[in-house]
């Protein structure tokens, strides 16, 4: 992200804020709330795994099926925690939820001349928008693709699975990253599943 923003704004002294954010308790809080309701979760498996011998991270074939079900899991439960802070109420805003600050803050600046304002309804954000995205021609590169809510896929490069196409391509087709997503544990199921399509 950082160096997203020194390119774009070239033109700016110090375009990303740097250091330490222990000053700022809101920032603090919000790292506590992703840690005790969503990160916590997925360590304790993942050590639970290593533990038990289901996850070997010196096995590749493994890391790619770990990467395959975990990645996606893991970013729809971050997606889900942060729906459900982006519209809750804050007491000291009186009951406004941050979405409802942000609008109300946008629309309130609409005709200012801030860069970010102007992009925002101009759309000229490249990262928001897809283009300029670095793609990578090497079609030796397997890459997962991830459902996603939408139905659209995502394409995560640089999953290189040491197995077949045709193994690769059986376990795309046969088996849900995301099925039961709500269940954390359930990704152990789904793990499972994986490694045995690739056995």
């Amino acid at each position: 992200m950082a160096q997203y923003m020194a390119m774009k704004r070239a033109d700016v002294v110090n375009p990303v804020l740097r250091g330490k954010s222990c000053h700022n308790q809101r920032i603090e809080r919000l790292w506590v709330d992703v840690w005790k309701n969503v990160t916590n979760m997925y360590k304790d498996m993942f050590l639970l795994m290593e533990m038990n011998g289901d996850l070997n991270i010196l096995d590749a074939r493994c890391l790619w099926a770990f990467k395959f079900v975990f990645l996606p899991r893991l970013n729809a439960s971050l997606a889900a925690f942060q729906q459900q802070l982006n519209h809750h109420g804050l007491s000291t805003e009186h009951g406004k939820s941050p979405s409802n600050l942000f609008v109300t803050g946008v629309l309130r600046v609409a005709n200012s001349s801030s860069v970010a304002i102007r992009e925002l309804f101009e759309g000229e954000d490249d990262v928001l928008s897809g283009e300029n995205a670095e793609t990578s021609g090497d079609d030796e590169v397997l890459a997962v693709e991830v459902p996603t809510e939408g139905g659209a896929e995502d394409t995560t490069q640089d999953h290189s699975c040491p197995v077949s196409v045709a193994v690769v391509q059986r376990v795309r087709e046969e088996i849900d990253p995301l099925e039961r997503k709500d269940d954390v544990l359930y990704g152990q199921t789904v793990f499972r599943k994986v490694i045995s399509l690739l056995d």
